[in-house]
C-alpha cells in the first residue's frame, strides 16, 4: 500500500469485505469523513458491464455528499492488476483521488490525484503524426517537466530506427544511459526513466513509455489516444531497455 496512510486499517477491512461479497464485478463507492472519522458509502454499479468498468449514479454522489466530506472514490478489479487507463482518466476528470482494491491479488491501490492531476494536459491526445504521436509526446513531456529539448528525428514516423534515435537525438543532446532490463531494474525503476518497447510483431525497438512512479506510465500507441495507465504484464514482456537521464534530476 502506498501513499494513503490517512485510510485506517478498519475502513480498509470495511471496503474489502465489501468488494468480496461480489467477486464477479467491480464493487464501488465512496469514504467520507465525519467528526474526524473515516466511513465508506457502498454504491451500486451501473456500468453497462461491471465486470470491467464501474460507474456510480450521480444521485448516490449526492446522498454520501450529505453524510460528510467525500474525500476518496474506491472500487474493485477482478483481475486487472492496477489502474487502468479508464480509471486515471476519470479520477483526474473528477478531481478526486482513487483506491483500489484488487480481489485476485488482495492488494489495495491507491492513485493520488493531487499528486498527478498536472498530468492531466498529457492524456486523451487524439493521435496525430509529428504532433501527438509517441514521439512527440515524449519529447513535450520532458521538455514542460525538465526542460530537456529533444530534437525531432529527420525520418519518417514510419521509416526510422529507435536505437539509432535514441543515441543521436537522446544519448548526445541529453544524456541517456541505456540500462538492460532485469528483474532488479523493475523493482527499482526511477521517476521519469524511459521504458523503450519491442513492436510485437518484429521484435525491434519501436515504442516509448514514461515511468510517472507508483507503478504508473503515460504513453500514446500508435493511432490510439494519450494516457496514463498501470505497467502491465505485457508492457513487461515487450521491454527492450530502460532510457535513464546521466544527470541529476531535480524531481
Amino acid at each position: 500500500m502506498k501513499n494513503f496512510n490517512t485510510i485506517d486499517q478498519i475502513t480498509l477491512n470495511k471496503i474489502k469485505e465489501y468488494c468480496l461479497i461480489n467477486k464477479n464485478q467491480e464493487s464501488c463507492g465512496f469514504i467520507y469523513e465525519n467528526n474526524n472519522i473515516l466511513n465508506i458509502y457502498k454504491c451500486k454499479n451501473i456500468a453497462s458491464d461491471p465486470k470491467k468498468y464501474f460507474l456510480i449514479n450521480d444521485e448516490d454522489y449526492e446522498k454520501c455528499s450529505f453524510k460528510g466530506n467525500i474525500i476518496y472514490c474506491f472500487h474493485s478489479h477482478i483481475n486487472d492488476k492496477g489502474f487502468s487507463a479508464e480509471d486515471i482518466s476519470n479520477s483526474l476528470s473528477n478531481e478526486m483521488s482513487y483506491l483500489m482494491y484488487n480481489i485476485k491479488q488482495d492488494e489495495f491501490y491507491f492513485f493520488d490525484y493531487n499528486k498527478y492531476f498536472y498530468y492531466k494536459k498529457y492524456i486523451g491526445l487524439p493521435y496525430n503524426d509529428r504532433i501527438n504521436d509517441c514521439w512527440s509526446t515524449l519529447s513535450r513531456f520532458y521538455y514542460d517537466q525538465l526542460g530537456l529539448k529533444i530534437p525531432d528525428p529527420e525520418q519518417s514516423r514510419t521509416n526510422f530506427s529507435w536505437d539509432y534515435q535514441l543515441r543521436k537525438a537522446w544519448g548526445e543532446s541529453v544524456d541517456l544511459l541505456r540500462v538492460d532490463p532485469t528483474p532488479k531494474t523493475l523493482t527499482e525503476l526511477k521517476t521519469y526513466d524511459l521504458l523503450i518497447c519491442k513492436d510485437i510483431k518484429d521484435k525491434e525497438p519501436a515504442y516509448g513509455c514514461i515511468y510517472l512512479g507508483n507503478g504508473l506510465i503515460l504513453h500514446q500507441a500508435h493511432h490510439k489516444p494519450s494516457k496514463i495507465e498501470s505497467i502491465r504484464k505485457g508492457h513487461i514482456k515487450l521491454l527492450a531497455y530502460v532510457g535513464r537521464f546521466n544527470k541529476k534530476l531535480d524531481i
